[in-house]
Formats: structure tokens, sequence, C-alpha cells
């Protein structure tokens, strides 16, 4: 929100928040305001689209790249890696499921996820993996 005038900040096309003309300088914070309506109901992919999304990620996880249904630990139990599907702009924001915003993840990056919104995929995955390690999961049990 803007300081100055207490309306909504917006993203510039270099990533920088701005208002009144001003950028401002605090970090802006990873979720956002809707500014549009879409036919507000959350849909799953299509079954052919579901198998072509699995089939360009290599049947791996969008964000950590692990392949579903592998094991990961945390404080000694094992946790399975679910499919689950995703939209990379939060459907929150959007409010529509177009094909091209649909990624399959696994439950665990696609909860880290949540709704926030980032530039670009790298940066996601850099996000999600901080939270994978700062919450204690693992490759191997320890």
């Amino acid at each position: 929100m803007c300081p100055k005038c207490r309306h909504w900040a917006l993203l510039d096309g270099s990533g920088h928040t701005r208002c009144c003309d001003v950028e401002i300088a605090e970090t802006a914070e990873r979720r956002a305001q809707r500014m549009s309506r879409g036919d507000g109901r959350r849909r799953q992919p299509p079954a052919n689209l579901r198998r072509f999304i699995l089939r360009q990620q290599k049947e791996t996880c969008f964000y950590c790249g692990r392949i579903f249904g592998t094991v990961v630990w945390k404080d000694g139990k094992p946790f399975l890696l679910r499919l689950t599907w995703d939209h990379f702009i939060p459907f929150s924001l959007i409010r529509t499921n177009p094909g091209v915003n649909w990624v399959a993840t696994c439950h665990l990056c696609n909860s880290f996820k949540s709704s926030l919104v980032f530039e670009n995929p790298e940066e996601a995955r850099v996000h999600v993996q901080r939270v994978f390690e700062k919450k204690g999961y693992t490759e191997s049990e320890v």
C-alpha cells in the first residue's frame, strides 16, 4: 500500500513497487490483491492437459524437481510427495484457470508457495527450497 495516498501500489515492468510516480522503498509483500474478475470457480486442469504437463515436467515437481512418490524426511518421519496441481499465478489473484498457468507440484511445495506471487519460476523455486530447509525436511533419514 502506498504510504502517500493509501491506495494499492502496483508492480512496474521491472518488478519495482510504484505509486504516485514514486518507487516505494519498503520491500513489497508477496501477496497481491486481485484487480480483475474471473468466473471464480477453482478447477483442475483437464485430463489431456494434465498428461501433457506431466510429460513436459518429466513426472517431477515444478518447484523442487523431485519425482512424485519420492520420500522426504522430517523429524525421522517419512513423507511421500503427492502430486497436486497449482496455479503458478495464484487463483486468488486471477480467478480463472488458464491452461498456461498450471504446473504439477508436490503437496509440500504447493503449500510452501501458497498464494505468493513471484516474478519468475526460478524465484519461486528458491523460495520453496528455503522453506523446505527451514522446516527441517531432508532427502534422507537423519
